[in-house]
């Protein structure tokens, strides 16, 4: 049976981060956002428009560690940052399209992200099944760079697949040269969509 495969004028980049660090705070995003406009840099395929998806706006407004981290995205790359919110707990995606911008989507929402989480999962839970000597996160990792790092299935549901790597010491020195405290003011403006989208 055939699955899902996407239009020809869409791209769908699947960065998926493989680690033993149990924190999923903001340190750990910020370093995930890093390694990926990193990897765009280097490939000369910045994003003109990276728009960010999450719910738990209430808290989310009082986080300046992570405004100050976009503000400063936005002027080292030159990217416009969005910064949107849906109710908690019941996130649904919005798509983002890149005509005439390139975009990047990060959703917190359900949606595709959901499913290539539980293809990877499923894939190496296979692979485990059949014999494969999956031990730890860096075997985790080598599978999939070996075996579901390219298109070549009729899965094709993405344009481009990376897998990272983040140590815990990695992580844990990121969130070392994080400021300790961040001090500022917000302004948030209220979309005809009655989405909040928070500027800088």
């Amino acid at each position: 049976m055939e699955t899902f495969k996407l239009p020809p004028h869409v791209t769908c980049e699947l960065h998926a981060f493989l680690s033993s660090d149990g924190e999923h705070d903001a340190g750990f995003a910020q370093l995930c956002i890093n390694m990926v406009m990193t990897r765009k840099e280097e490939s000369c395929t910045l994003p003109k428009r990276v728009k960010n998806w999450s719910d738990g706006g209430r808290a989310h407004f009082k986080n300046y560690r992570q405004l100050l981290f976009m503000a400063h995205l936005a002027r080292r790359y030159g990217t416009e940052w969005w910064w949107n919110f849906f109710q908690s707990c019941h996130g649904e995606p919005l798509g983002c399209l890149s005509v005439p911008y390139a975009d990047i989507a990060a959703i917190a929402g359900k949606g595709m992200h959901d499913g290539a989480g539980a293809w990877i999962k499923s894939s190496v839970a296979r692979a485990c099944l059949s014999g494969v000597g999956i031990a730890s996160v860096e075997d985790f990792f080598h599978y999939c760079q070996r075996f579901l790092n390219a298109n070549v299935s009729r899965k094709n549901f993405t344009s481009e697949r990376h897998f990272y790597l983040i140590t815990v010491e990695s992580a844990a020195m990121y969130r070392a040269s994080m400021p300790s405290k961040v001090t500022g003011k917000l302004r948030i403006l209220q979309t005809k969509t009655g989405v909040n989208s928070l500027t800088y």
